[in-house]
Parts: C-alpha cells; structure tokens; sequence
C-alpha cells in the first residue's frame, strides 16, 4: 500500500493509502486537484477567531522530506520581488477555522478545515503558533512559554510516550568487519527494528516489509527504530472525498467530553450551508444518497430545509434549480421518444478497446505506446500487465 496523504509524526488521524498503481494514479490526481477535504480538531494555548487564514512561502523550499521545514510568511516580503516573475515562485496555504470553542485557562478546541495536508508537515501547526494559538503539548512552538501545568492538564495535557520497543542487547566484539556489524544489527532487531516483535507476531506480521530506501539502510547497518515522538493536541478527525465521509475519534488520551467532540460537532446552520454550498458547486441539484452519505442527515431532514423529489431521489438547492431540472428531463424524454437520444459510435469497439488497452497496458503508458496486434495477442506474444485486475475503466 502506498500512503496518498500524510500527516506529522506527533499528530494523530486518518491517512489514505492506495492498493494498487491505478488507485495511486487516481489518487493522485485527486489530491493535486485539492478534491479532498481534511477536518482537524486541536486543543490549542488560546483562541482563534472564525475565518480563511493564509500565508505564504517559497516554492523551492518545499522539497519532500528536506529540512529545514519552508518558512511561512503572513505577506510575501517586498524585498523578495523585483520583477513581476517573483510571485510565480510563491506559494500560499490556507486553512478554515470553522468552529471554536473555549476552554478553562485561556484554552480553546478548533475545528479546522483545509484541501491538503501538505505540501510539508507541521504545517498546521506552524500557522496556528503564527496566530498566537499553539497547539498544546507542541514543544517547538511553546517552548519559550510557561504554560500552566494544572490548567493545561484538566484540559487534556497529553502524556510523554512510552517505548514499546522490545529492544534486545547489542553487543558488537572489536574487531568486527562491517558485515558483522550489520549482521548483529539485524539479528537484534526484527526489519531493522522498525517494528517490534508484538507487531510481528500479529495476524498481518508476516506481510510487512521494510520500503526500498529503508531495506537498503538496514541492510547497511542503519537502525530503523522510529524516534520516540511526544503527541501533540491535533488530530486529522474527517475526510471527504468524492462523496464518501470517513471519521476517526480521537485518541483515549484526549479529555473525556472536552474540546475535541464540541469542536467537531457541526450545528444545523454548519449543516444546512455546507449542503447549500456542495448543491450549488454540482448544478443546483444532487441525489439523496449522495448528500446523506456525504453530510450524514436524513431524507426526512432533508425535506424540511430544500426542495426534494423522493420518487426521483433528487435533491436541489431551490425551486427554481429543481424546475430547470424537471424541464431538462422532459426534453430527454422526448428526444428518446422519437429516437433522437444520444448516441456514441462505435461504442462496442471503444469499450474493446479499453479493455484492450487495461490489460496489456500498465497505466502510465496510456497514449504514449500503441496497443499490441491480433496476432501478437493471438500467439501470446504480447503479455497482460501484472496488476490487471479484469476491470474496465477504473
């Protein structure tokens, strides 16, 4: 499985993971088109207002996995342009507070929302300090700032981390070579001590396997321990994405009742807009499963804030959206009436041709390299891709 979105180290949530090379590519192209949307809930040291936040930051400093982190800037700064061609090396961020709720002691729980978790880690983070609202328990931002222990732990100050590492002895005689030192490594830690025995032991423990890049390091003796990480009060709670809603609860060792569930319980106004908003960004009307599935509300709810027709399973944004849309059908209905419905050419030998095209083509490849012959399919010349899964059109 490759990840699609990631999240900081010390941040809890959801991450997406694709199962296959054509889920990636789709995947992909989702997330660069910003067709997902990310809920975060955090318990923060103050209070930050409703409302779209920005800030800007060199493009050439977002290389994955460099450091230092891209530095952010409220304002590109006036020095850095002198031709109008600067501002194509800028790049902004933005992220919704959409719900507040304050806490005991000057502390506050955010419900925010953005379109990426990227384009490099603590990046919420870093704009909630630049707001003057770090998140609790982030010991980069709150540093040099004395927080009040007793307060900070009835709002949820959340534990140092315990090493679940069953790490065993290490002992290396001098003298060694290299390839014994390497050997010690990887027989006192099971995949370079990425993971522990636990985990190994587990149903799924036999299937895991160290990537490319952290094989090559272990087997030069590098330890793959995962650096003890202390979790900060920020968790990635919703994804939506093509209609489909996934939660996540934060973790145990969050307060019971506090910030965190307040912050991401959406009132019915909260509701009744976002509904208002996805209707008009689809044409004014959507259908019932969609948006139930989507916002998690009822068919009776429904009915009662927007024009519904039931026996169409249609939902629309006002009257006259859902009018035009009646209209709409009645013309479909008469050209298919008198036979003038729409009509593609040559549809079966299209739908050949993409299953043709699926099986002995990887996707990367698609309309870049022509399609084998008959007869090289016929003589099992050409072969079938490895992850051809049968399907058309995925």
């Amino acid at each position: 499985m490759t990840p699609m979105t990631h999240i900081d180290d010390e941040v809890s949530g959801l991450v997406v993971l694709a199962r296959h090379e054509k889920a990636r590519i789709v995947c992909t192209d989702w997330v660069e088109n910003q067709k997902f949307t990310f809920e975060f809930v955090a318990i923060c040291t103050g209070t930050v207002e409703k409302g779209h936040y920005r800030h800007f930051y060199l493009k050439k400093q977002s290389k994955d996995g460099q450091l230092p982190r891209p530095t952010l800037y409220d304002e590109i700064p006036p020095e850095a342009i002198h031709v109008r061609a600067d501002y194509d090396d800028w790049h902004v961020v933005t992220m919704e507070v959409v719900a507040c709720a304050e806490l005991d002691g000057g502390y506050a729980a955010l419900r925010i929302r953005t379109n990426e978790t990227g384009p490099f880690q603590e990046r919420i983070r870093t704009q909630l300090a630049m707001l003057g609202a770090p998140v609790l328990n982030d010991k980069a931002a709150t540093r040099f700032v004395n927080l009040n222990q007793e307060v900070a732990k009835a709002a949820g100050l959340l534990p140092q981390p315990r090493s679940k590492q069953s790490r065993q002895p290490l002992s290396i005689v001098p003298g060694q070579g290299h390839s014994e030192v390497t050997t010690a490594v990887a027989a006192a830690a099971p995949m370079g001590g990425a993971v522990d025995e636990e985990v190994l032991q587990g149903p799924y423990g036999y299937k895991l396997q160290l990537l490319p890049g952290a094989k090559m390091a272990a087997s030069r003796g590098i330890p793959q321990t995962p650096m003890e990480k202390v979790p900060v009060a920020l968790h990635l709670a919703r994804m939506e994405f093509m209609g489909r809603v996934i939660t996540c609860a934060p973790p145990p060792y969050w307060p019971e009742g506090a910030a965190a569930a307040v912050a991401t319980r959406l009132t019915t106004k909260d509701i009744k807009s976002n509904i208002m908003d996805f209707l008009v960004l689809q044409g004014g009307w959507s259908t019932i499963r969609v948006i139930g599935g989507k916002f998690g509300v009822k068919v009776d709810w429904l009915e009662k804030h927007f024009p519904v027709l039931r026996s169409k399973s249609r939902i629309f944004a006002s009257e006259s959206a859902m009018k035009e849309w009646e209209a709409e059908e009645r013309v479909k209905r008469g050209k298919k009436s008198w036979g003038l419905g729409i009509r593609t050419r040559r549809e079966k030998h299209k739908k050949k041709m993409w299953q043709l095209r699926e099986r002995f083509l990887p996707p990367e490849q698609w309309g870049k390299r022509k399609l084998p012959w008959f007869k090289e399919i016929k003589r099992g010349l050409a072969k079938p891709v490895d992850d051809y899964l049968g399907r058309t059109n995925l």
